[in-house]
């Protein structure tokens, strides 16, 4: 009687025992649904893709808006979002391409790995101003993970009292980044100026 006792709680605890769960599966199982769900928001990007970036502008056809209650983790931001796309090449990691506001959408790219965490992260915009003797131009072009441009262009002249450009005043500074996603997936970035200048 004795051993048919102790054989029955032996049974009920390995029984126990392996139907005890694991916090930290759990856990890793939520924030891979996260992921998932932060991810499937993004459409595929069609190369070569080219933006006007100094505000940029959604596409309706393949942009959503990003769910801060999700998604503002993966993106270390609580405020406006939009998705952009993906690139295709998803072997390795994801690589997408987001927009946060402030007084208007500017691109950032990121690289996450399969199960959500981000390998790099770099804005490839920049918010062009506005004001007197002053105007700006930003563009994207990205034709491969190592093919990604951003181009600044900047102007700036001198007026006279009445808003009038004073003759050769005008200076013109060309601002060239160069990315590329390397296979470790972090974002590299070159960059080259040029400059132009009347009188």
């Amino acid at each position: 009687m004795k051993l048919l006792t102790i054989y029955i709680l032996g049974i009920i605890t390995l029984t126990s025992f392996g139907q005890t769960r694991d916090p930290y599966h759990n856990e890793n199982k939520n924030a891979l649904n996260s992921f998932k769900t932060f991810i499937d928001r993004f459409k595929v990007l069609s190369f070569p893709f080219i933006a006007k970036t100094d505000c940029y502008n959604p596409d309706s056809l393949i942009s959503v808006p990003l769910n801060m209650d999700n998604d503002s983790g993966f993106i270390d931001y609580v405020g406006p979002a939009v998705t952009i796309g993906h690139f295709p090449d998803t072997t390795n990691f994801y690589a997408v391409l987001y927009c946060t506001a402030s007084f208007c959408y500017l691109p950032t790219l990121a690289v996450f790995t399969k199960d959500g965490k981000r390998l790099s992260k770099e804005q490839i915009s920049n918010a062009c101003g506005s004001g007197v003797g002053y105007r700006c131009s930003d563009s994207l072009t990205i034709s491969s993970m190592t093919d990604i441009r951003q181009q600044l262009i900047e102007e700036t002249f001198n007026v006279d009292k009445n808003g009038i450009e004073i003759p050769n005043s005008w200076k013109k500074e060309i601002t060239i980044n160069n990315f590329s996603i390397d296979k470790l997936g972090q974002i590299n970035k070159k960059e080259e100026k040029k400059n132009k200048q009347n009188g």
